[in-house]
């Protein structure tokens, strides 16, 4: 089965999120490194970068509720409070993260889902279980960021801390093909090798002035 064939059969599967455990998501072998990691706090978090899209998507969506899907270190509630920006409606936020103590614990689903800088840290025999994950904890909408290049850093073992390396295109296809998706692409990576799209639940919202 390719790997496009795989992502289309999983769409198909009803959703797993409440049978997952986090060795599906993450191995207990990676997640040493990871914590490794976490201690030297060798990384924080790129969701920070884009608390002002964060906040427009919310807003689009009339976001309740938000999901910092491999936070690191960042605290996304307090990134919002001090952007100074006033959201339309009180916002409840989750931050998960496999690799850092304490916020291992599995999340639940959220209106708006923001991925930056996580899949390619993902390991590749569990990148499609982590993509329906989010798919699954996607209520509306979702905001993801993909290096498709080498990391700067590598993990304690030596290997690259980007696990998963390919194009914008191979990423394009695992993303959109996991479901019923709208897109919006806001980069496809071709100068800055940075995927960067908003996915739209076409089954959950309607189009209108969101995208």
């Amino acid at each position: 089965m390719s790997t496009w064939d795989e992502a289309r059969w999983l769409a198909d599967e009803e959703p797993v999120h409440g049978q997952l455990t986090i060795d599906d998501l993450c191995s207990s072998e990676y997640r040493e490194q990871l914590n490794e990691m976490a201690d030297k706090r060798a990384w924080s978090g790129g969701g920070a970068l884009y608390v002002n899209e964060v906040i427009k998507l919310c807003r689009k969506c009339e976001a309740t509720s938000l999901l910092d899907y491999g936070c690191g270190f960042v605290d996304m509630r307090a990134e919002i409070d001090a952007s100074g920006q006033v959201l339309d409606r009180t916002i409840t936020v989750q931050s998960y993260d496999p690799g850092v103590p304490g916020r291992e614990r599995l999340p639940e689903p959220a209106d708006v889902v923001l991925c930056v800088d996580v899949l390619e840290h993902v390991e590749p025999d569990r990148v499609q279980t982590v993509l329906k994950h989010v798919f699954a904890l996607t209520l509306k909408c979702a905001l993801i960021v993909i290096s498709c290049r080498p990391a700067e850093k590598r993990l304690p073992d030596g290997r690259n801390a980007h696990l998963t390396i390919d194009t914008s295109g191979w990423w394009q296809h695992q993303l959109f093909d996991l479901g019923d998706w709208k897109a919006r692409l806001i980069d496809d990576g071709g100068k800055t090798g940075l995927l960067h799209v908003w996915l739209r639940k076409r089954a959950t919202t309607h189009g209108g002035t969101m995208f």
